[in-house]
Formats: structure tokens, C-alpha cells, sequence
């Protein structure tokens, strides 16, 4: 079984196992599982915590086409990389934020980061995929879908042990996630770029 499952990965292109990571790391936001209780922790309220939430689903809801424009001119690689930008920032200003005007900000920029992965990977992936595997896409995608999967529960494990040792250390352990799997989101090839 073990064989069979080296040899699929293989046969898969430079590539798809970089949009494999990508969908891996990508998904290892630390603070997944704990946000509502680290920005109560910060004197909010629920009330504010349930604003917060808002916002960030309106920022990505009013972000989604204005970044789909920006992925078909600039190409999806460039959206990634926008994205993964915006979310470095949500990681470090998590640390030092104290107020909900600041967390509110966050959040916009988290939504907007959202926006601009949302769609351009599996975009991506479809197109740094050979011919050949283009006709079995939905089986990559598949194997894309379950690495992301797998990255959002080793994520909020992981994230349970880090809350031992400080709140701050889960963004840290976000910050280093996504600096990890920056390189992912730049050597994908894309054939619109």
C-alpha cells in the first residue's frame, strides 16, 4: 500500500506537489480554534466578537471579485502571494493588538487575504497541472482538498499545546507558518503568468 501511495506522488509534477504543500501549509492558521477566546482574553465582548466576525465576512464577500480581477490580469500566483502578504499582517498585528477598532482591522485584512487565495489555488493547481493530469483532475484535487484538511487539524492541535505556552506564541507559530509556505505559493507555475 505504502508503494502505491510513493508511487501516485511521484508521478505527480513539481508543480502539483508544490500546490500540495501549499494547500498543506496554507491551512496551519494556529489560532483557528482559539481566536474568540484570545480577543475576550483582550477585553471584548461577545458582542463585539460576533461585529468582528462580521466584518471579516464582508470584507471577503465585497473583496471576492475585485481579487478574482486581480488574479485574471496579474495572474493567481500574484493573487497567492498578495494573500499570503495580508495574512503575515493579520498574524503580527494579532500580537500587539488591544482594541476592537485594531482587531476590527485585522479582520478586514484577513477577509481580503481569504478573498485572494479563495479560488486562485485551485485555479492555480488546474493549471500547473500536465495535460495528462488535467483529465484526472478531480482526483488532484481530491489529494489537494485532503492536505488542507490534514494541515487544519494538525494546526489546531498544535495550537492547543502552543496556547500553553503563550497567546502570543500562536500568532508567532502563524507568522513562521505562513513564511514557511510563501515559497510554496511563488514556485507554483502558472500558465496565465
Amino acid at each position: 500500500m505504502f508503494m502505491k501511495v510513493k508511487h501516485n506522488i511521484i508521478r505527480h509534477n513539481p508543480a502539483t506537489l508544490a500546490s500540495y504543500a501549499f494547500s498543506f501549509m496554507s491551512s496551519m492558521f494556529f489560532d483557528r480554534a482559539f481566536w474568540i477566546i484570545y480577543i475576550l482574553e483582550h477585553g471584548l465582548t461577545t458582542i463585539q466578537v460576533g461585529i468582528a466576525e462580521s466584518i471579516l465576512h464582508i470584507a471577503l464577500f465585497l473583496s471576492e471579485i475585485p481579487s478574482g480581477l486581480i488574479a485574471d490580469i496579474y495572474g493567481r500566483k500574484t493573487s497567492l502571494i498578495i494573500s499570503r502578504f495580508l495574512a503575515v499582517f493579520y498574524a503580527i498585528g494579532m500580537i500587539f493588538t488591544e482594541s476592537f477598532t485594531f482587531f476590527s482591522f485585522l479582520f478586514i485584512f484577513l477577509g481580503i487575504s481569504d478573498a485572494f487565495s479563495s479560488g486562485a489555488d485551485s485555479a492555480l493547481l488546474y493549471d500547473s497541472a500536465w495535460p495528462k493530469d488535467q483529465q484526472r483532475f478531480s482526483k488532484i484535487s481530491g489529494i489537494y482538498q485532503s492536505c488542507g484538511t490534514a494541515g487544519m487539524a494538525i494546526d489546531m492541535f498544535l495550537g492547543g499545546f502552543l496556547r500553553f505556552i503563550s497567546w502570543e506564541s500562536i500568532y508567532v507559530a502563524d507568522y513562521y507558518s505562513i513564511s514557511i509556505h510563501y515559497p510554496t505559493a511563488v514556485h507554483q507555475r502558472s500558465l496565465s503568468n
